[in-house]
């Protein structure tokens, strides 16, 4: 029998907890790689991204995966990993590696170099070792992984969550993309949560979200949803999108200050729901997004707390007051736009209650 190495054991000679270890997903973020700093770290590949990169461990759940990087995995990783159990489509199997190796000349040439780590996953139900690997996504289960062998601090690239891979694996996308039935990638951050609080390490993202937060009630959420498919589209970055409706925003007492829509006020919550830390951005349920957001997003603050567009000319079409079929009179008002805005959170220390309070003693208008 071809002897392949327990990843526990080989973490005894080869791991130094202390190391950065970067973890290389597939997602939109993977695409910035040239702009981020890797040397140092212990490089960490999920699946198909060994191909486009040289890492120092290449993890791959799926036995197929191996079959489709076959004519890279040699040059591009120092160390297989594998369950000792591994999926075949993304289904449990009966077949172990070692079934595996006897079939896949790639296999045998790492296990007889000594290059072929294995461990045991949880869906390995026939495996008696009571140490077993937790995670719905690649991702969480590399995470959960370097958990157990001691890693203590993990950044992630190109594990953004959202329903997208990186314009790199466009080739991917109708052959992988979800292939396990799930319809989004953000299941893993919970996950992932998990095994920060069980082994008590440090996971951030390498490159910092963009955090959207979007006004819309109930019948704005097909909107909603295109406008966050319209900015996934069109960036790398990796994007939180949390769409504001239903909040508990309390109505001020004179209907001179009521809001024109029910999710008005919901901006003066963003910086509370941001943790009064960093930027975040702010948009109307009923807009599209046709460029990268990252430039709005980068747009220098120059030390204010809050950026918004000035348009002081009423846009074609919009003019002729309330009884046109736009209603401007009702809804354009020259001067600063509010429906986009970028925000510093650590600026801002909007209370909804004070503000509301505040409208009711008439020291602000709702205008």
């Amino acid at each position: 029998m071809t002897a392949v190495m327990d990843i526990f054991d080989w973490a005894k000679s080869h791991f130094d907890p202390e190391t950065r270890s970067v973890v290389l997903g597939k997602g939109p973020s993977f695409g910035l790689r040239d702009q981020c700093d890797l040397t140092g770290s212990l490089l960490v590949s999920l699946n198909h991204t060994v191909r486009e990169q040289p890492v120092h461990l290449a993890h791959m759940i799926d036995i197929d995966v191996v079959e489709d990087c076959e004519d890279c995995l040699w040059e591009n990783c120092e160390w297989l990993v594998i369950p000792r159990r591994p999926h075949v489509n993304c289904r449990p199997t009966p077949l172990t590696l070692q079934d595996f190796i006897q079939t896949i000349p790639v296999l045998a040439r790492f296990a007889a170099a000594g290059r072929l780590l294995t461990y045991s996953l949880w869906s390995d139900r026939a495996d008696p070792r009571p140490v077993k690997v937790r995670g719905t996504f690649s991702g969480s289960v590399v995470v959960n992984l370097l958990g157990q062998i001691g890693a203590k601090q993990v950044e992630l690239l190109g594990v953004d969550g959202g329903t997208d891979y990186s314009r790199t694996f466009d080739d991917l996308s109708d052959r992988t993309l979800f292939r396990n039935q799930h319809t989004s990638f953000d299941i893993q951050f919970s996950e992932i949560q998990k095994s920060v609080e069980e082994f008590d390490m440090t996971v951030q993202p390498m490159v910092e979200p963009i955090r959207i937060f979007v006004g819309a009630d109930d019948s704005q959420m097909v909107a909603a949803h295109v406008l966050e498919y319209s900015i996934r589209k069109h960036t790398q970055h990796p994007v939180q999108f949390f769409c504001m409706r239903n909040m508990p925003v309390p109505p001020p007492k004179h209907p001179k200050n009521r809001p024109g829509t029910g999710f008005s006020f919901n901006r003066f919550l963003i910086p509370q729901l941001a943790g009064y830390r960093g930027k975040a951005l702010y948009i109307d349920a009923d807009m599209l997004v046709f460029d990268d957001i990252a430039s709005l997003w980068n747009t220098p603050m120059d030390g204010r707390s809050v950026l918004c567009s000035t348009q002081r000319e009423i846009p074609k079409g919009w003019e002729g007051g309330a009884n046109n079929d736009h209603g401007a009179g009702r809804y354009w008002t020259p001067g600063r736009q509010m429906s986009v805005m970028l925000m510093d959170g650590e600026k801002l220390d909007w209370d909804i209650t004070q503000i509301i309070a505040g409208l009711d003693r008439d020291e602000s208008s709702y205008k």
